[in-house]
């Protein structure tokens, strides 16, 4: 519910994200989460002139300031190929291995595998 919301939101302000939302509930949307949403979502949602500035939000948290080596972003980006698999029935992660392996032979990537993965 969160993304098409958000759409209808970015287009045509809050009163469309609850419209839409309601139109859907019990439909397409568990109508708890829909009443709850509807609720609360002139605090939910926010105009771009009242969203935080997330550029300052990641610099004055610290545990946003650590970086990943290679093999931890590696774990994460397989991690989210992994799930993305799990809802798809392309099967992403299966075709990066593909894609990875065949760039490989053919010499596109000297960085290995991870580099052609991250593509």
């Amino acid at each position: 519910m969160a993304d098409l919301v958000e759409v209808y939101h970015q287009a045509d302000g809050v009163r469309a994200a609850v419209d839409v939302a309601r139109a859907r509930r019990a439909r397409h949307f568990d109508p708890a989460i829909v009443d709850a949403f509807c609720t609360a979502a002139d605090e939910v949602l926010c105009d771009g002139q009242d969203a935080p500035d997330c550029h300052e939000l990641i610099a004055t948290e610290p545990a946003l300031q650590r970086h990943l080596t290679e093999a931890e972003l590696d774990d994460r980006l397989e991690a989210l190929a992994d799930f993305t698999d799990l809802r798809s029935t392309y099967r992403a992660h299966r075709a990066a291995d593909r894609d990875a392996g065949r760039s490989s032979r053919l010499g596109r990537f000297s960085g290995g595998l991870s580099q052609a993965d991250r593509r």
